[in-house]
């Protein structure tokens, strides 16, 4: 393979300084301008694929990333990539497969390693994830993915403490990373520790706000099952887990089912005034839709009720008067809802 020019080593440069800087579109063209001089372009190739996938364009992102190993099919680079929008895709063994590759072609790379990692800790074989993590961490002691899906599995694998010891490294290291902390805070809610893992949701929201969507419901959780009595939050956790395990419940498991709903209630009472269950104009007027929906609900009954005291009889066709009548409900109905869907437009873009 003939060796980069200078000039295509200051644009491969280029493009990814643009993805560093969340400019994919921008890294997209700039890496089209390589390959039209150069389409054999390993680092071209491999950022156009890179920026394709930023943009979401998986089905080209996959198709650049083959390409590219078609022509470069030594390049660590390029199979890791392809790796990389497969499990994106949720194309877990091809992913594998792929990052399996990149590490025979370069086995000293430990965000290579990294990957596979997280490949096969959602595969769910967390012995293989703490394994191919050790590797990781061998070459680099320091590389947080390696670290956060090593104390993942080691979750799963039952060793908190080894959990623990792992967390603390990772946040002592990437101390602004809001996944750290998100998985942190899931981690401990998971263990009921409920104002820990608040305080970590609470830090993850803070760093990436834009999360709100995935953040939110589990910090509400957080703030509003400490509300709860210590021993209902535990019985939770077994009944969840005795669900999972055997798919039955135990009598102890529905005595805690029947209770849930009052402590529910009861949280729910004690947080009403906390700024973080307040909704937004555009959550509201949402609500009210689901309501006036659910009033659909309502009109069999209305009707059962209206023939049992002898407003009409249900048995008989509709007068004229009472077939206008439904009609005009039914557009009064539909002119309803349209104007509720239009303010949570209006709303959702104030």
């Amino acid at each position: 393979m003939q060796a980069p020019s200078a000039p295509e080593l200051l644009a491969a440069r280029r493009i990814w300084q643009l993805l560093n800087l969340n400019q994919p579109a921008l890294a997209l063209a700039q890496a089209a301008q390589v390959l039209a001089q150069n389409p054999t372009s390993v680092q071209a190739l491999w950022g156009r694929t890179e920026a394709l996938r930023q943009l979401g364009r998986l089905p080209e992102a996959l198709t650049a990333a083959r390409q590219g190993v078609a022509q470069a099919p030594q390049s660590a680079a390029l199979f890791a990539a392809l790796a990389r929008v497969y499990g994106q895709q949720g194309q877990l063994w091809p992913a594998v497969d792929a990052i399996q590759e990149s590490l025979r072609l370069n086995p000293m790379n430990a965000t290579s390693y990294a990957l596979l990692a997280e490949l096969q800790y959602l595969l769910h074989r967390p012995d293989e994830t703490v394994t191919t993590a050790d590797s990781g961490l061998f070459l680099d002691a320091r590389h947080t993915d390696c670290l956060l899906w090593r104390a993942l599995a080691q979750e799963q694998l039952s060793q908190p403490a080894a959990a623990d010891h792992a967390f603390q490294q990772l946040l002592r290291l990437a101390p602004n990373s809001s996944l750290a902390h998100a998985q942190r805070g899931k981690q401990l809610l998971r263990r009921c520790e409920l104002h820990a893992a608040e305080a970590h949701l609470a830090a993850a929201l803070r760093l990436a706000p834009t999360r709100s969507t995935d953040l939110v419901p589990l910090l509400r959780r957080a703030r509003r099952e400490q509300h709860w009595p210590g021993w209902l939050v535990g019985r939770r956790q077994q009944l969840r887990q005795e669900w999972q395990g055997q798919h039955v419940l135990s009598y102890r498991g529905g005595a805690t089912l029947v209770m849930l709903p009052i402590f529910w209630v009861r949280g729910w009472w004690r947080t009403r005034h906390d700024p973080l269950f307040r909704l937004s104009p555009a959550q509201l007027w949402q609500l009210r839709l689901k309501l006036w929906l659910a009033l659909v609900i309502v009109v069999p009954v209305l009707a059962f009720l209206g023939d049992y005291v002898g407003l009409f009889d249900a048995s008989k066709p509709l007068s004229m008067p009472q077939m206008l009548g439904l009609a005009a409900g039914g557009l009064l109905f539909y002119l309803s809802i349209l104007f509720l869907k239009k303010q949570i437009d209006k709303h959702s873009h104030s």
